[in-house]
Order: C-alpha cells, then structure tokens, then sequence
C-alpha cells in the first residue's frame, strides 16, 4: 500500500510540473495521551508514537497551500485496552497559509482533518475507524529552487469509533502534540 500511495504522489507531482504543485514526505513523533471509557470507567495511558506522512499539495496562491496526506503511525502500544493493533493507516486534508519573512524564509500555521483505520481484536468487524483535526504551526525554509525543508508542531486529537471486547463497550479519544520535520518538492 505505501509504494502504490507514493508511486501515485510523485507521477502526480511529475505531471503537474511548474502548476504549483509539490510533494513532500514529514516524519514525527508524539507522546499520544489516550482516553477510554467502558461501563462509566476511565482508563488513561499514554502512548508514543511515530508516522510518516506523504503529500501532495497545491499552491492556491502565493501563500496559500491545500495538501492531501497519507499517513502511516505506528503506535508503540495497543491503542485500545489490551489491544495488539498499533498502526493506523490515515488520509487527510491540510489548509496551510505562509508568511513571507524573506524569499526563503516562510513561518506557516495549518489545520487539517483526516480519517484513518487501524485492525483491532477488539472489533466485530476486525477494524476500527477514527476521524482526527489537527492545528500546527512552523517554519519553512526554501533550500533551493523547487526544494524546502521545514520544521513544526501540531496539536492532534483523534476519536475512535466504539468498540467492544465482549465485556465492554470503549469509547477512545486521543491527544497528542506532534513535532516534525519535512521536505517538499516542488514542480
């Protein structure tokens, strides 16, 4: 699945050359904070994870940017209680608005939505679903022509969808705040 979602990101990217088009790939890592509640009790546990996430964007205009996302998290731990399923699997979309500092220096801040499905033991249907928002903000600088790295952070909150172990009904919420870095290139 990830080398068909790239191979589809970068013809993408190739085709739409010198459009305002761009790929990118970020790497994170949070201390994901989870919430479950079954039955009228809670259980909170923390969670770190990591993802990889690959882009493809759209400049709408000189400081305004749209991205459509796949990403790949893997969780160190279940995310349900006593769960073996640790990677989610998300696509998502982004509004990115730059500010111009210099020609190569763009502080940016960014909201996103995304949806994504993980495998669990503990649904009927072998998966569960989970819907997340995000908002971020960070630094881009452009490295050369077409090529800019940047660094930031989001603040990540995820719901699950119910789930059930037989004996209880789990309701999951997640948080998170995510630093990471990146490359985009563009076309």
């Amino acid at each position: 699945m990830k080398k068909i979602v790239f191979s589809l990101l970068l013809a993408c990217g190739l085709m739409a050359s010198e459009t305002g088009f761009y790929v990118g790939i970020d790497v994170g890592k949070a201390n994901n904070s989870d919430k479950s509640t079954a039955e009228g009790t809670n259980f909170k546990y923390s969670n770190d994870y990591k993802d990889i996430k690959l882009k493809l964007g759209l400049e709408a205009d000189e400081v305004t940017n749209i991205q459509l996302t796949y990403t790949r998290i893997t969780y160190d731990n279940g995310v349900f209680y006593g769960s073996t399923g640790t990677t989610l699997q998300e696509v998502g979309i982004d509004l990115i608005k730059e500010f111009e500092v210099t020609s190569s220096i763009f502080p940016f801040l960014k909201i996103g939505l995304g949806y994504g499905k993980m495998d669990s033991e503990h649904s009927v249907m072998g998966s569960v679903n989970e819907m997340s928002s995000n908002i971020g903000a960070g630094l881009s600088v452009k490295l050369i022509d077409h090529v800019s790295a940047h660094v930031g952070a989001d603040y990540v909150y995820r719901h699950w969808n119910n789930v059930s172990d037989g004996s209880f009904v789990y309701e999951t919420r997640g948080s998170a705040i995510k630093p990471y870095v990146g490359l985009n290139f563009e076309f």
